[in-house]
C-alpha cells in the first residue's frame, strides 16, 4: 500500500505516534496496511471473536460498548487518531468489549506483525501504547 497523504496526516497527529521523531522510516511496517469503512451501528470488535489487528480511526467515532446494541451507553468514545483493539493484539486474548461506530468511520487497520514492528522500531510508539493502555485501566478502574 503506498500510504496517502490523508492517511500519512493522520498518523503524524495520533496519539500512538505522539512525539516520534524519525517518523517516516517506520512506515514500512505500516505498507501492508489497509483501509475500512464502517457504517452507523456495525460491530467491530465483540468479546466472542478473536482479533489480531489494531484499528486507527482516521474519520467518525467508535464506541467502546458492554453490549452490542448501537443504542448502549458508551464505556468510552474514539474519536480521529485513536486506536481499539491494541488490549486483545498485546495480550493475544479476546476483544474484552464491544467496540460499534458510533457514526461512519474509516478506519486504517493494522495487523499484529506490524504493530510489534512499530513498538520495536520506535520507543516513541511503545512509551504511547503504554501510555494508551495506562489511560484505559485507569477509566475503566473508576467505572
Amino acid at each position: 500500500m503506498t500510504i496517502p497523504e490523508e492517511i500519512l496526516s493522520a498518523l503524524e497527529t495520533a496519539p500512538l505516534f505522539h512525539g516520534v521523531l524519525q517518523f517516516r522510516p517506520l512506515l514500512k511496517h505500516l505498507a501492508q496496511s489497509k483501509r475500512i469503512p464502517l457504517k452507523k451501528g456495525d460491530t467491530l470488535l465483540s468479546p466472542d471473536q478473536p482479533n489480531d489487528h489494531v484499528y486507527m480511526v482516521l474519520s467518525g467515532r467508535l464506541s467502546i460498548q458492554a453490549s452490542p446494541d448501537p443504542q448502549a451507553e458508551a464505556i468510552a468514545l474514539l474519536g480521529e487518531g485513536e486506536c481499539a483493539g491494541e488490549m486483545s493484539v498485546l495480550s493475544e486474548h479476546q476483544v474484552s468489549a464491544y467496540v460499534v461506530a458510533a457514526t461512519d468511520c474509516d478506519l486504517l487497520v493494522i495487523d499484529q506483525v506490524a504493530m510489534w514492528g512499530l513498538i520495536d522500531n520506535s520507543h516513541e510508539v511503545a512509551h504511547n501504547l503504554l501510555r494508551i493502555l495506562a489511560g484505559r485501566i485507569r477509566s475503566s478502574n473508576q467505572m
